[in-house]
């Protein structure tokens, strides 16, 4: 996925997609968009 991060921290979402912080200092999140990846 991305290499870059280390050590991710996920929040599932009620979508089943995940923010995932990089950056414990910072306040930017990347969504990581999971959703089309599951078959409902």
């Amino acid at each position: 996925m991305l290499k870059a991060i280390e050590k991710p921290f996920l929040i599932p979402t009620k979508h089943n997609c995940f923010f995932i912080k990089t950056i414990p200092q910072s306040n930017r999140w990347f969504i990581i968009d999971l959703c089309r990846d599951i078959i409902d």
